[in-house]
């Protein structure tokens, strides 16, 4: 497994370097799953244009999975820096977004996770 961090101060570069890796793996998957803090409205509505909500594992979770499209795609790929930030340096709206070719974006983009097949026992 190769994991990349992109929390350093220069958050619109983190945020292209995000969306250069997400561009080269997504156009190789076929579904998604989005996971959601309960109290993140916004992020839990653009979730629900794209997916059909799941039962979450984890409490106060909301999780959304659905194919991965076109317009998905556009959706993340566009999505501006999010201002509501806080403490936590957040890339994307999403707390974790995997797709189901190995792909994982954890903590707001700030973790990158990409599982190869090499990875899998």
């Amino acid at each position: 497994m190769t994991t990349i961090t992109l929390d350093g101060p220069d958050r619109a570069g983190n945020l292209r370097r995000w969306q250069a890796l997400l561009g080269e793996f997504a156009p190789f998957a076929h579904t998604f799953q989005l996971h959601c803090w309960e109290d993140e409205k916004e992020a839990i509505a653009l979730a629900g244009q794209h997916g059909a909500e799941e039962a979450a594992s984890w409490e106060h979770g909301r999780v959304f999975a659905g194919d991965v499209t076109p317009a998905f795609l556009r959706m993340l790929l566009q999505q501006p820096l999010p201002q509501d930030c806080g403490e936590a340096p957040k890339l994307t709206p999403f707390f974790s977004i995997f797709l189901d070719n190995g792909f994982c974006s954890e903590h707001y983009g700030t973790e990158v996770h990409i599982i190869t097949e090499e990875d899998i026992p």
